[in-house]
C-alpha cells in the first residue's frame, strides 16, 4: 500500500475518532453555560452527559453486527450521518428531551464508531504499519477533546454559546460523509471474509443438491445461514462465552479488561467535569472553560507521544508504564484538592492526561484491533467496547454524586486505587501483540504467567 494511500485512508477514516473526542469533550466546557442557563440539577447534567455513553454501548454491537453483515464502508458512513443530523438537533433544540435525545444517538454513533474503525484501519494497513496508523485514531480522538476545548473557550462569553459548541460536530461528520463516498476503500480482509462465506455458501447448497432428508436439509440450510451472516446478535453471547476457542476468550479478557481499566482510572471524569472542578475550586466559569483547553491540549500533545511509542516500543512495555504514571499522577490529583491547591490542581491534571495519552489512551484500542483471529474480531470488538461504554457510563454518571458522598480528593482516591490493581493484573495476563498476523491474533501466543 502506498504513503499516500495510507495517509488518506488514516485522515479520513480517523474522522470517526474526532467526532468520538470532540463530541466527549465538548460537554465539559458546555456544560459550564448549559447548568446555568437551562437551570439544570446534578442529576440532569449526569443525565445529560450519562445518556451518550449509554447509548454508546448498545452503538458497540450494532455497529459492529453491520460491519461484518454490510461492510465497514457502509457503516463509517452511517456512522457520520448520525453525527451530522444529531449535532444539527443539538443547535437548535430548546426543550432538554430533545437535548438528551440527541445526545442518545450522539451515543449510538460513538459506540458505533468506536467499535468499528479501529478494526477498520487495522484492516487496511500492512502489518508493520497497524500500531502507529490505529494510535493515530486515538491522536484524532484527543484531537477532537482538543478542539472541543478551544471551540468552548471562544463561545464561552455567549450565553447561548453552548448550542454552537455542540453544533459545530456536524462540520466533520460532513466531510467523512464524503469522504467514505469518494476516497476511502473497502476493508480488503472483510471483502476475503465475506468471498469465503459465498464459497461455504455455493458448496452448502452442491450438499443440499445431494440429499434426500429433510432434516439435514434444514441443518445445512441454518448453517450456511449462520456463516453468512457473521456477527449477529444470536450468537453473539455464545461467540463471546460459550463456544469460542479457549485461546478467544482469553484474548476476550485482556481486551475486556483493558477497556474497563482505560475507564475506570477515570479518564472521563477529567474530560466531562475538569471546567466543572475548576469552576467549583475558585477559578470562575470564563477562566474555568479556558483551563480546561490546557488540560485538553496536554492530551493531545502527549497522543503524539502516544503514537511513537505504539510504533516503536512494544504494546506491553508502553501499556504498563502508562499505567503506573497515572497511578502516580492520580496521587497527586488527590493531594491537590485535599489539600486546596488550586495550582497543583491545574498541574497534576495535566501531568495525568500527559501520562494516559501517551500509552493508555491508544494501547486499548490498538491491542483490541489485532489481539483476536478473524473468526471473532467482530464479537470481540463489540464485547471490548461494550466494556469501555459501560464501565465510563458508570464512572461519569455517578462522579458528581462520589463527590457528594465523599470529596473530590475522595473520588480520585477510588480511581488511583482501581488503576493500581488494574496494573497488577495486566502485568501477569498482557501479552505481547505487536507482531501478530491479521488472521492469528492470540491463537499465536501462549498466556502470559508473570
Amino acid at each position: 500500500m502506498r504513503t499516500r494511500q495510507v495517509a488518506v485512508l488514516t485522515l479520513f477514516g480517523s474522522l470517526g475518532g474526532l467526532l468520538f473526542g470532540y463530541d466527549t469533550g465538548v460537554v465539559s466546557g458546555a456544560m459550564v453555560l448549559m447548568r446555568s442557563q437551562l437551570s439544570l440539577s446534578h442529576s440532569q447534567q449526569e443525565a445529560f452527559v450519562g445518556i451518550a455513553i449509554l447509548f454508546a454501548a448498545f452503538g458497540s454491537p450494532i455497529g459492529a453486527a453491520m460491519a461484518d453483515r454490510f461492510g465497514r464502508k457502509f457503516v463509517l458512513a452511517s456512522n457520520a450521518f448520525l453525527f451530522l443530523i444529531t449535532s444539527v438537533i443539538l443547535a437548535i433544540s430548546s426543550k432538554f428531551v430533545f437535548l438528551l435525545l440527541a445526545r442518545a444517538g450522539i451515543g449510538l454513533a460513538v459506540g458505533s464508531a468506536a467499535a468499528t474503525t479501529p478494526m477498520y484501519l487495522a484492516e487496511c494497513v500492512p502489518v508493520h504499519q497497524r500500531g502507529s496508523v490505529v494510535a493515530t485514531y486515538n491522536l484524532f480522538v484527543n484531537g477532537g477533546q482538543l478542539a472541543a476545548a478551544i471551540i468552548a473557550g471562544a463561545f464561552s462569553r455567549y450565553d447561548s454559546g453552548w448550542r454552537f459548541m455542540l453544533g459545530l460536530a456536524g462540520v466533520p461528520a460532513l466531510i467523512q460523509l464524503i469522504a467514505v463516498f469518494c476516497m476511502l476503500p473497502e476493508s480488503p480482509l472483510w471483502l476475503h471474509q465475506r468471498v469465503e462465506r459465498l464459497e461455504f455458501m455455493v458448496d452448502t447448497a452442491l450438499e443440499d443438491s445431494e440429499m434426500n432428508s429433510p432434516t439435514k436439509s434444514e441443518d445445512s440450510n441454518q448453517a450456511r445461514d449462520d456463516h453468512l451472516s457473521g456477527f449477529n446478535f444470536r450468537s453473539f453471547l455464545g461467540e463471546c462465552f460459550s463456544s469460542a476457542p479457549s485461546a478467544a476468550r482469553r484474548a476476550l479478557f485482556v481486551g475486556c479488561f483493558l477497556q474497563f481499566i482505560q475507564q475506570a482510572s477515570g479518564i472521563n471524569t477529567v474530560m466531562y467535569y475538569t471546567g466543572t472542578l475548576l469552576a467549583d475550586s475558585g477559578f470562575g466559569s470564563g477562566n474555568a472553560i479556558w483551563l480546561n483547553a490546557l488540560v485538553a491540549s496536554f492530551n493531545f500533545v502527549f497522543a503524539f507521544v502516544g503514537v511513537f511509542l505504539m510504533g516503536k516500543f512494544s504494546r506491553r512495555a508502553v501499556t504498563l508504564s502508562s499505567l503506573f504514571g497515572v497511578i502516580c499522577s492520580l496521587i497527586l490529583v488527590v493531594f491537590a484538592f485535599a489539600f486546596g491547591v488550586k495550582v497543583l490542581s491545574v498541574v497534576s491534571l495535566c501531568l495525568y492526561l500527559a501520562c494516559f495519552a501517551s500509552g493508555m489512551g491508544p494501547a486499548p484500542w490498538t491491542i483490541n484491533a489485532e489481539i483476536y483471529p478473524i473468526y471473532f474480531r467482530a464479537a470481540g470488538a463489540a464485547a471490548s467496547t461494550i466494556t469501555n461504554w459501560l464501565t465510563n457510563f458508570v464512572v461519569s454518571s455517578t462522579f458528581l454524586s462520589l463527590i457528594d458522598a465523599t470529596s473530590k480528593a475522595g473520588a480520585f482516591s477510588v480511581y488511583a486505587g482501581i488503576a493500581a490493581f488494574g496494573f497488577l493484573v495486566l502485568f501477569k495476563f498482557l501479552p505481547e501483540t505487536s507482531n501478530l498476523e491479521h488472521s492469528s491474533g492470540y491463537s499465536s501466543i501462549p498466556m502470559q504467567t508473570h
